[in-house]
């Protein structure tokens, strides 16, 4: 249903060549269309990545293709998919490296935390990290490359495709000053949910064919 590939440059040395993977952006409205058009209204999508980052590996000039594709699989960043369909709940894993089996679960506290919670985590808002200098003026606080999350949420019809950066969920600035929005941000219903799912996802071992 779904497909991912690698981006690529190269440095070469004498006996090793060092490539620089990276993933396109992922088409999340795609995975999401699918999932519609197989009749999955209530799901949601969640993926952790490492915005403009491309990720060095050192493998032989001689080595072969599958060779490269078990260097490349060790910095996947995977995409998990819950939804729920005919009554019951999945999670299944998604990256460029294999096709997993999804799992069936019949208790899901982020699922639950979702479904009873949905209007508030589409309208939760993360403000972006800010604080105030010496002179009391207000500057906010942002830097290129930040670790991401993005959450596609759906539910009857309503969906929402948010992006949280890290920076902002954090309680200084890049320039070590308070972020004034560390609290606010930190006790929204949205960051609360993202940590479930993060929690989750890293505590499961999934099965591949």
């Amino acid at each position: 249903m779904f497909s991912f590939s690698f981006v690529y440059g190269q440095r070469d040395t004498s006996c090793f060549k060092t490539l620089f993977i990276g993933r396109p952006p992922v088409d999340i409205e795609k995975i999401a269309d699918s999932l519609k058009l197989n009749n999955i209204d209530t799901f949601f999508i969640y993926e952790n990545f490492f915005d403009g980052e491309s990720k060095p590996i050192v493998i032989s000039k001689t080595a072969s293709k599958e060779e490269l594709r078990i260097a490349n699989c060790k910095y996947v960043d995977p995409i998990y998919i819950y939804y729920k369909t005919n009554g019951k709940t999945f999670v299944q894993k998604l990256d460029e490296c294999y096709k997993y089996v999804p799992q069936q679960i019949d208790t899901l506290r982020e699922f639950d935390f979702f479904i009873k919670n949905f209007q508030i985590i589409s309208s939760d808002t993360i403000l972006i990290n800010a604080y105030i200098s010496n002179d009391g003026k207000k500057h906010v606080s942002m830097i290129d490359h930040t670790e991401k999350t993005r959450i596609y949420v759906s539910m009857n019809g309503a969906t929402k495709n948010i992006f949280i950066d890290s920076l902002n969920l954090s309680e200084t600035s890049i320039d070590k000053k308070k972020n004034i929005n560390y609290e606010h941000n930190n006790n929204t219903h949205l960051k609360i949910f993202i940590d479930m799912v993060s929690e989750s996802v890293n505590e499961r071992v999934f099965t591949h064919n």
